[in-house]
């Protein structure tokens, strides 16, 4: 879940360039990173301007970094003592519960490497009482904690992306199924540089982008496959290269749109699938970036 801060400074135009860290390599635990992020985890950042004027600032923690970038910029944080208040609780339940509860839902069902029947169900179970209390307050307002969209639903959002992973089925939170195209829309009219790693320099920067399609089979027809892998993934993956992007940066977000939908309209059995992206080129403003794309049959 590292989208969290790119997803900020794209909605509020702050400018910044990505520095990729390779966790497989260990790269995390090198001193110069160590230096940024004690707690050896991404995201970090470095803000190089801060607005007291003085040296650069070095964060870690994405609900700290949400919260800093917030005040810098007087953006997606309301100055008002109650809606301030209620976004930051949010927020903090966020950082304090729904991410930790649901990653260990992760590792338990997907990482773990012998079954352990009482962890995936005590997650699971956390996970769902969770979904619960996100759904109570979905009900109540459009945004966690008010009327106006914050750093909370920005917090959030991408955990309920993998919902399928976590064994939740929308369908029982139905104010979280239907705040799903709110955020999706958000992510598409970004400007995309993040997550397809197009930067305003290499517009006219023709390259090729790998794409894996990631399509989630609902249980019922994961149960009933003859594939063991399908079976146990409840998912299948489709891997195209892309060559030579077009010019426009929009263009290729429209094309994989389309190819998910083709897909969809394939299989029938489809309930829900992403758009993973990986750039293959290592440009000059960004090492490695990615972007993720949800659709959802209703």
């Amino acid at each position: 879940m590292v989208t969290r801060s790119p997803w900020f400074l794209e909605e509020v135009g702050l400018p910044y360039r990505i520095h990729r860290v390779n966790i497989s390599a260990g790269e995390q635990f090198k001193p110069d990173f160590l230096s940024i992020s004690p707690n050896n985890k991404i995201p970090a950042i470095v803000d190089q301007q801060p607005v007291d004027g003085g040296a650069p600032i070095s964060l870690f923690e994405s609900g700290e970094i949400l919260l800093y970038l917030a005040e810098k910029t007087g953006k997606l944080l309301s100055k008002g003592l109650r809606e301030r208040a209620a976004t930051l609780q949010w927020l903090f339940w966020q950082v304090a519960g729904f991410g930790p509860m649901l990653g260990q839902n992760h590792h338990f069902n997907h990482y773990a490497p012998q079954p352990v029947p009482y962890a995936i169900e005590r997650y699971h179970l956390e996970t769902k009482r969770l979904y619960g209390v996100l759904e109570a307050e979905l009900q109540k307002h459009p945004y966690l904690g008010g009327d106006n969209y914050s750093i909370a639903d920005i917090a959030t959002y991408p955990w309920v992306v993998s919902h399928p992973r976590q064994r939740i089925d929308l369908a029982d939170y139905p104010a979280v199924r239907n705040c799903q195209p709110d955020a999706v829309i958000r992510i598409k009219n970004l400007r995309l540089r993040t997550f397809i790693g197009i930067k305003e320099e290499e517009i006219n920067n023709r390259q090729d982008v790998l794409i894996n399609v990631v399509i989630h089979y609902p249980a019922d027809k994961a149960r009933n496959s003859e594939d063991i892998a399908d079976a146990l993934n409840y998912r299948t993956i489709t891997k195209a290269i892309i060559r030579h992007v077009e010019d426009n940066r929009f263009a290729l977000l429209e094309k994989l749109t389309q190819d998910v939908l083709d897909i969809v309209k394939e299989h029938a059995w489809v309930t829900y699938a992403e758009v993973e992206i990986d750039k293959l080129l290592a440009l000059r403003y960004a090492d490695s970036v990615s972007m993720t794309m949800s659709y959802r049959r209703d």
